[in-house]
């Protein structure tokens, strides 16, 4: 990932994919089993759509990198309605994991 937007799509192929700055989804979709790494204390802002529909048996996470000890969290901002978050794992956020 990269300052700013990320790319559309998030595939098993590049997984885990680290965060080291901040940021700023429009439209997102997450496959099942991708782990999603925050290196520092940075935020996930969806301004957009996300669809991160993981499975019971290939779940997607968000977390830290190890080392790390916490994140911003995932935070919904004037998104549109069609956001689906689904067998996701958020955790080690210092703010309430998703908002």
């Amino acid at each position: 990932m990269y300052r700013g937007y990320c790319k559309s799509e998030l595939d098993n192929i590049g997984s885990p994919y680290v965060v080291t700055n901040d940021v700023r989804v429009v439209r997102l979709f997450i496959d099942p089993g991708v782990s999603v790494l925050f290196n520092g204390n940075y935020e996930f802002l969806v301004e957009g759509v996300i669809e991160a529909i993981g499975t019971e048996q290939s779940k997607i996470s968000f977390t830290t990198k190890s080392g790390v000890s916490s994140w911003k969290g995932i935070r919904f901002q004037n998104s549109n309605s069609g956001s689906y978050m689904k067998w996701c794992i958020v955790e080690k956020a210092n703010n309430s994991g998703i908002r």
